[in-house]
């Protein structure tokens, strides 16, 4: 059990590093479209660009195997 979330740990860590490269590489449109972020749903900055990505990194690095349980309950 612990290999498989620790498995998942690392994919959405990779899936995280993914985004952040995609954001910062994006080409910006002309035209202004009104963006919400699907980590902190807050307007105004992409996924890749939400601040809260390294603190959540650090949260999923840091969780014990019984955490990363309860967290998937939900």
């Amino acid at each position: 059990m612990t290999n498989a979330l620790e498995t998942k740990v690392e994919q959405l860590t990779r899936k995280l590093e993914q985004m952040e490269l995609k954001g910062s590489h994006e080409v910006k449109s002309v035209v202004k479209v009104e963006e919400v972020c699907a980590i902190c749903e807050m307007a105004g900055h992409s996924t890749g660009e939400c601040f809260n990505i390294p603190a959540l990194k650090n949260v999923l690095n840091g969780m014990s195997p019984e955490e990363m349980s309860a967290i998937q309950r939900y």
